[in-house]
Order: structure tokens, then C-alpha cells, then sequence
């Protein structure tokens, strides 16, 4: 045991010496507080980092206290999310937020943080660690895939969380007290650059020569398992006089207080009447939905949905998919518009 213990802590400083030139220079690890750690982890949560990069910058433009986050309205928070998806997870930081803010002390025990929505065991490690409040090196997808080739470990699991405890005594011996936050940045780097899913490049990895994988351009464990998908159809309807759009606003659901185009039932529809603008494709969950946009000139407007000045469209929280496709379609209308 003391020999894998030597192995593993000659391994966690070759690869802290690795990052040293290599970290990707990431904005959340810039000025890294507590809170824009937070922030950042929530953002992380099922999106690339390319993607939340500016994101997190408006973020933290706008609020860039806890305070000022936990004081900020639910509708700025919606509004600064808006296109992120999954949109629990800004409610969640905002309720975070106001927690925090109002405590005398931030606890530094995972098992508090994970009472709160949203954190989950590898979020309330992420966040402790990387703030430097524990000595423990979050595992995401990269550093689980590293150190399954690194032990070469055999067998399926049942989900992320199986594979997390058979890996984690193997994480405990890359600890270096005061480094495991940086260890665990080092490892997520290290999977987004060398020690790729499909096509490792064990050749300039810096910890070859402690990976039982080495030049075996194998993916280990095997993959998890896959939720199945099914496939929805939604019907909309675009209905605009040039100045004001109508939208709706779900009150309740994953979707609630962020606008979409209005929905019909499919019963509504006449297909020859009703000609179809654009659709678009999109996930929510386990479900792939396709959403089917048609010409509402002369539909009546509900009593649920609301008239939208145009001008105002970039001040209200609008959802990723329908904010370009409604972007799409109004270009496509200024085309088509009478030159003076």
C-alpha cells in the first residue's frame, strides 16, 4: 500500500508541474472566491465550458457580490441565464445565494451543502475544494475517465455516482494537503487536452508513466449506461405585427417565468392554412423535441399570452432555442419587407 501511495503522489506532482503552463485560463479562475465558485459550478452543470465562459462574465457584470446576487430579482436572474437551459439551476444559485448571504458562516461540510437544491456530492466537493475549505479532488467526467485508466478498472457500473465510490479511495492518494483543488483542475485539463475519450495522446501525457493504460488507446471504465429518449412533437404559433410579438409564459414546470412562443394543440391545426415558418429540434431531459413554428396572422390571441415590443425582446428572459429561432424569423422578415 505504501508503494501505490508513493506511485500516486510522484503522479499528483507531475501533474501539478504539467499545469503549471498548461491551465486553461479559465475566468472563474481568475480571482477564485467562494462565490464565483459557486456560480461557476452551477453553470458547469450540464454545459461545456466554451459555452459558459460568457455567461459567467455577464454574470458576474451584473452581480458581482453574493449579496448582490442574493438581493437581484428573480427576473434578472432569469434574464442572465437565458439560453443556458436547464433553467432549476438558476433558480437553485439564487436560492444558494440567499442561503449563504444570510448565514453567520459558510459551513465546510459537504453533507450541509448537499440539504441544499441543486448540490449534489461531486458539486458540494467542487465547490469546497476549488474554494480551498477541503482537502478532497473533485472527480468530473474527465478526472473519473483518467483515473479508471489509470487503475485500469474493470467491470460496468450503473451510473456516474457507482463509479465515483469505486474510484474514490484511488482519488484519496492524489491528495496533496493545500493542492487538491488544484490537482482536481489539473485532471479536468488534463481530459480536456490529452487524455481524450476516443484518442488519447499517451505519447505527452505527464503522468504515463504511472497509468496501467498507457499506449492502450482503450476508453475504461466501459460507457454508462444511456437514458432512452423519446421524441415529442410541439406545435407553436408565430404571431407579430412588426412591433409587438406575443409570447407566453409558463407559471409553472422547468420553464416557468421564461417566454416561448405560444403553444396550440395539434388538433388546432390546418396544415393548409397554417404555414409552417420554421422548426427546430431540442432536448429537455430525456426528451428530443421538435418544434414546429407556423404562421399565426390570423389567429386569436389568448388571454394567458402577452404582447411583446419588439425593442423589448433582449430584456426578458427568453429560452436559448426560441430567442434564435425568433431571431431567425424576424431577419427573414426584414428581408422580406418592402425597402424605402
Amino acid at each position: 500500500m505504501e508503494e501505490k501511495r508513493q506511485a500516486f503522489f510522484l503522479a499528483a506532482t507531475a501533474l501539478l508541474d504539467w499545469w503549471k503552463d498548461a491551465a486553461r485560463p479559465l475566468p472563474w479562475r481568475t480571482s477564485r472566491t467562494l462565490y464565483s465558485t459557486v456560480v461557476s459550478e452551477f453553470m458547469l452543470q450540464q454545459t461545456r465550458v466554451a459555452m459558459a465562459i460568457p455567461y459567467f462574465h455577464r454574470w458576474m457584470e451584473r452581480l458581482p457580490t453574493l449579496s448582490a446576487a442574493a438581493a437581484a430579482e428573480p427576473s434578472t436572474i432569469l434574464l442572465l441565464w437565458s439560453g443556458l437551459g436547464y433553467y432549476a439551476r438558476a433558480r437553485n444559485l439564487h436560492h444558494l445565494c440567499q442561503v449563504l448571504a444570510s448565514l453567520p458562516t459558510i459551513p465546510v461540510e459537504p453533507a450541509v451543502w448537499q440539504r441544499f437544491p441543486g448540490v449534489g456530492p461531486y458539486t458540494a466537493t467542487a465547490i469546497l475544494s476549488l474554494a480551498g475549505l477541503m482537502d478532497a479532488i473533485p472527480l468530473d467526467g474527465n478526472g473519473l475517465r483518467i483515473l479508471a485508466r489509470l487503475v485500469a478498472a474493470q467491470g460496468s457500473f450503473a451510473n456516474r455516482s457507482a463509479l465515483e465510490r469505486s474510484l474514490r479511495p484511488m482519488a484519496d492518494l492524489l491528495r496533496i494537503p493545500g493542492r487538491c483543488g488544484a490537482v482536481g483542475e489539473a485532471l479536468m485539463d488534463l481530459g480536456s487536452s490529452i487524455c481524450l475519450p476516443a484518442k488519447p495522446r499517451c505519447e505527452i501525457c505527464p503522468i504515463r508513466p504511472w497509468c496501467q493504460l498507457a499506449g492502450r488507446p482503450k476508453e475504461m471504465p466501459a460507457p454508462l449506461p444511456i437514458r432512452p429518449r423519446r421524441r415529442e412533437i410541439i406545435h407553436r404559433v408565430w404571431i407579430c405585427d412588426g412591433a409587438v410579438l406575443w409570447l407566453q409564459r409558463p407559471m409553472s414546470g422547468r420553464l416557468r417565468h421564461v417566454f416561448e412562443l405560444p403553444e396550440i394543440p395539434s388538433t388546432a391545426i390546418n396544415r393548409r392554412s397554417n404555414s409552417v415558418l420554421l422548426q427546430g429540434m431540442r432536448t429537455i431531459g430525456s426528451v428530443i423535441y421538435r418544434e414546429i413554428i407556423y404562421d399565426g396572422q390570423n389567429w386569436p390571441t389568448m388571454d394567458q399570452w402577452q404582447a411583446v415590443a419588439i425593442p423589448e425582446l433582449n430584456s426578458i428572459p427568453i429560452s436559448g432555442p426560441h430567442r434564435r429561432w425568433i431571431r431567425t424569423i424576424l431577419e427573414r422578415e426584414s428581408e422580406l419587407s418592402p425597402k424605402n
